[in-house]
């Protein structure tokens, strides 16, 4: 279809055919006129009245030039129409845009430069269509450009002879005329440019082009279709005339708009292949989604990805449901969908339109009810990058200028979507959390040709590097007693290979490798292993726990077909089989079954080597069913059993190796070999977690992590249990904490607490740092506890453990003690070890009372091996505590220091803050620790009750060791009997 235009400036529309007379227009002798002379820019935009006088007709249109940038633009209005010329030279295409105006005006514009009506777009060729590129012509044959604005307005120098001065809407200009001739239609024809005088100021003329145009009229006679001649005057006004515009939008074709024909020249969307993570925020007909935290592996094609499902379509209100956390293996086609609030998981058939889903149907299976066989997109597929897009241009999206393509695509018959992509610039760089990114995609705008649907997915945190396979495992969607768990110990083959594993991120780099490695020798390629951990130990082994997994229920792993069988007869039947599950175990056992018919009334089951989507079903019978797998080709898919026996067949032989490449921190790729020396089976988190007494005086601070070692640190290896106990009997260094690694039974004790700012500790899955509770080093009293007026109020502390936090860190008093009152949450601290009796309660308080336990007033000194002998010396004392308990509490004797020899349990007592040797010569000697007191209170001068109080304190002072519960209330009485309130 042929189009013609109204065009500007200085040449005559083509309308019904007319064309000028050759004999209206003689030439007119040069005349320069005033200087400076005019001159036209060669960047500009205008809005032009054109009035055609002898048809009484006025319309308008905007132009705009740029010449350097090879582009142009014009905005018509005609028969209710809105059009748009788009002039690419770059490309030899004009772009012709038309929408039809509605009353229906949006109260706010669309977004990324969408028109505000329908609009269609086709595409011409630039040079072919002169009718087209009328007003700025072409000139070049290779590479085209625009013609210049001195040339395409006609007023060309030596060629324009100056007339004289004329008003133009009030405004003096001078008048130049100019006999043209026109190529298209061979006729001569007068044309008269009026500019302003250069003393008059608009705001588009400036000092290199002191004048504007402001009038073109031309005059003429055309000749008619009929050959009869009519005259015309066509007067050309340019309002508004700019050269400061910056449109670059204006030269593009608007968002979402698709030209027909338009060439695939120029900048292509960048290649995206391999591992993709990303978040994805979807908008359509208002509703927002989002499917976040996606990992696309497209070597074992599995998709991971949290969304949350509506309660539907019909809800007002449509609240979501729980999120969801899905783990798509395509290899056998499952889901498995583990709910984020309850840890509830599922694993059911995957769904052939599932996200990541490949559409590798055809219309007709579809219109048969065949469906197709599960199959994992690609990552550009996936991505929808897979589309011939062309590159539009560069628009500002969300304050970043982007590169912008557009494609279209027919998803079926009848049904045609517009696909709009925005990129990050090349040049610009994206700081994501595992690495930086180029050219990544940021936003896919969708919408349909046919229908009324649209949508806008946005893309975050997008990154292209590997997986962390973590994040496939499915574990916990079995019961712990379904699954084989195993460890199996390597041995990196040479002292270099061993090196290669201490410069990398051990749990980062192997588990990935250990896990593809255990499927290449099993066969077993889906999610059938728990993902390895991994620990590497100062021997220079490295210790993989991992599990067998039983996988889903066998007939998950096929598709059902009810009252249907393939015509084809199968290359094996079995009679008697009991169940269609006990048929499905049949084909997964066999490499050629790809799909099985079963009778649940003749207990009959064939075996089929063609899948539904390449054979032929029968017509419909009642009394067989089938199954196809939901993968086309064949996938290994053995008994949990079965895969054990072939693994500890394979890693106790002493023949298996696992050859893989590993990364360094510094970017460096490395071979390594490690050679498998044993496997066998363990318990399920085998040694992590104990259940001791000397334990449960502990927290875990910070799981998955260990200390890094230090020469103060104490390093043994052991179980759980019994690192707690060593830590909380360690004489000498003060052990507040401790790390286990349950692979390798490493306990380290450290004298810190965990402060989460601080680098001393690193990452390792399979180690676990444990803190000393607050609590630990207080004895407890419930009753109801007396307030001393002279006791610090803490209000608002939540727990008991707060408060003895509080009370260590107390810098105003050395706090000994506190009271705690749940009711009220209030904290009492007190320098004093014991409850003062003396002091009223009150009455509307219930509190509990908390005293140090006696260690805590003295330091650790050194450990020497000294004679068991001194001024005071105890024999059988149980622990550390009892002995410092009768250091502070010695009647008649100022004890400054004490020395407690655990291999004998002999507590020293002394006077002087160095042990006092005895005039008897002992040959009995034992290594023992010294503590001074720091806290001293002479207590010698407090002769008190009778020995039988002593006697009876003593044995209270052992038996606390044991019972700090019942003992701490009456030690409490029984001293404040013998000393008063004073004392203490």
């Amino acid at each position: 279809m042929k189009i013609y235009f109204f065009l500007s400036s200085y040449l005559i529309i083509l309308q019904n055919n007319w064309f000028a007379n050759t004999q209206t227009c003689t030439s007119f002798p040069y005349v320069p006129g005033p200087t400076p002379a005019p001159n036209f820019p060669q960047k500009y935009s205008t809005r032009v009245e054109v009035n055609q006088l002898e048809d009484d007709t006025t319309y308008e249109m905007r132009a705009y030039y740029d010449y350097s940038k090879k582009k142009a633009a014009l905005d018509l209005k005609e028969n209710n129409l809105w059009k748009r010329l788009i002039f690419n030279y770059e490309t030899d295409e004009i772009y012709l845009l038309t929408s039809r105006p509605t009353f229906d005006v949006p109260l706010v514009p669309p977004p990324d430069e969408q028109p505000l009506y329908e609009t269609s777009c086709e595409t011409y060729s630039l040079k072919e269509n002169l009718s087209l590129n009328y007003y700025f012509g072409y000139s070049g044959i290779t590479y085209l450009y625009p013609k210049s604005a001195n040339t395409f307005f006609r007023f060309e120098p030596n060629s324009r002879s100056y007339e004289g001065e004329d008003y133009v809407r009030g405004i003096l200009c001078d008048v130049y005329v100019s006999c043209q001739y026109n190529e298209a239609t061979k006729a001569n024809y007068t044309i008269r440019h009026y500019f302003s005088k250069p003393n008059i100021t608009f705001p588009g003329n400036n000092n290199t082009f002191p004048r504007v145009i402001m009038r073109a009229k031309y005059s003429g006679m055309a000749l008619k279709s009929d050959g009869s001649l009519k005259k015309f005057t066509n007067t050309f006004d340019y309002h508004e005339f700019r050269l400061d515009f910056d449109r670059d939008d204006i030269f593009q074709t608007p968002g979402r708009v698709y030209c027909e024909n338009r060439k695939k020249v120029g900048v292509k969307p960048p290649v995206i292949k391999g591992n993709l993570k990303f978040s994805e925020e979807i908008v359509s007909k208002g509703i927002i989604s989002h499917i976040t935290n996606i990992e696309f592996d497209a070597q074992l094609q599995i998709v991971r990805y949290e969304t949350r499902e509506r309660f539907g379509n019909n809800s007002e209100i449509n609240f979501d449901k729980y999120p969801h956390i899905f783990v798509n293996d395509f290899t056998i086609g499952v889901s498995y969908i583990k709910n984020k609030h309850t840890g509830r998981c599922t694993i059911q058939t995957l769904d052939p339109f599932a996200f990541a889903s490949d559409s590798n149907f055809t219309q007709a299976m579809l219109d048969s009810g065949n469906g197709y066989a599960i199959r994992s997109k690609s990552a550009e597929s996936l991505l929808e990058l897979d589309l011939d897009y062309i590159f539009t241009g560069q628009r500002a999206i969300d304050g970043l200028t982007s590169d912008i393509f557009i494609a279209k695509s027919d998803i079926s018959k009848g049904i045609s979507i517009v696909n709009e992509y925005v990129f990050s610039p090349q040049n610009f760089t994206t700081q994501t959390v595992g690495q930086r990114e180029k050219n990544i995609p940021k936003r896919l705008a969708k919408k349909s040709l046919t229908s009324d649907f649209s949508s806008v997915s946005t893309f975050y945190n997008f990154e292209t590097n590997e997986i962390n396979i973590r994040n496939f495992d499915v574990t916990n969607c079995y019961a712990d007693d379904s699954i084989i768990s195993f460890k199996i110990v390597l041995k990196p083959r040479t002292d270099i290979y061993l090196q290669i594993l201490r410069r990398i991120n051990l749990n980062k780099v192997l588990p990935r490798k250990i896990y593809v490695a255990l499927g290449n020798l099993t066969g077993e390629i889906s999610l059938r292993f728990s993902i390895p951990r991994v620990t590497l130990t100062d021997d220079g082994y490295v210790y993989v726990r991992s599990s067998i997994l039983p996988g889903p229920e066998p007939l998950k792993l096929f598709k059902l077909f009810p009252n249907k069988l393939l015509t084809s007869t199968g290359f094996t039947y079995s009679s008697n089989v009991q169940s269609a599950e006990a048929c499905a175990l049949k084909c997964l056992a066999s490499t050629q079954c790809l799909s099985f018919d079963y009778s649940n009334s003749s207990k009959g089951c064939y075996l089929n080597k063609k899948h539904y989507s390449n054979g032929t079903f029968s017509t419909f019978t009642t009394t067989y069913d089938h199954y196809s797998r939901n993968s086309l080709l064949y996938v290994k898919f053995s008994e949990k059993y079965i895969v054990w026996s072939d693994m500890s067949l394979k890693f106790n032989n002493n023949r298996t190796s696992i050859e893989t490449e590993v990364t360094d921190f510094e970017n460096h790729t490395y071979p390594i070999v490690l050679d498998a020396v044993s496997i066998e089976e363990v318990k399920k988190d085998e040694n992590r977690f104990g259940s001791t007494f000397y334990l449960s005086k502990y927290n875990l601070k910070k799981p998955n992590f260990r200390y890094k070692k230090n020469n103060d640190d104490l390093y043994i290896k052991t179980n759980i249990d019994d690192c707690a106990k060593k830590c909380t009997e360690e004489i000498g260094s003060p052990c507040n904490s401790f790390h286990f690694c349950f692979l390798t039974s490493e306990c380290l004790l450290n004298k810190n607490v965990i402060d989460d700012e601080s680098s001393d500790f690193e990452q390792n899955d399979y180690c676990d740092i444990y803190e000393k509770d607050s609590l630990s080093h207080y004895s407890f009293f419930k009753t109801k506890a007396t307030i001393n007026p002279n006791d610090k109020k803490i209000i608002s502390v939540p727990s008991p453990n707060e408060c003895a936090t509080k009370c260590d860190n107390e810098l105003d008093i050395h706090c000994r003690s506190f009271n705690y009152c749940p009711n009220t949450r209030e904290c009492y601290l007190s320098d004093r070890h014991l409850i003062d009796g003396s002091i009223e309660s009150s009455s509307n308080l219930l509190c509990d009372h908390y005293s140090r336990k006696y260690i805590s007033d003295f330091s650790y000194i050194d450990t020497n091996e000294i004679p068991l002998s001194g001024e005071i010396v105890f024999k059988d004392m149980i622990n550390i505590d009892v002995c410092s308990f009768e250091c502070i509490n010695a009647d008649g004797f100022n004890c400054k220091s004490f020395d407690y020899c655990p291999d004998s349990k002999t507590c020293i007592l002394n006077s002087g803050q160095k042990p006092i040797e005895s005039a008897m010569q002992i040959n009995q000697k034992d290594k023992c620790a010294h503590y001074r007191r720091e806290y001293f209170f002479a207590t010698s001068s407090k002769s008190g009750s009778s020995d039988s109080s002593k006697s009876v304190l003593a044995a209270l002072s052992i038996i606390f060791g044991l019972l700090s519960v019942v003992i701490g209330g009456i030690a409490s009485i029984l001293l404040i009997k013998k000393y008063g309130p004073k004392s203490l």
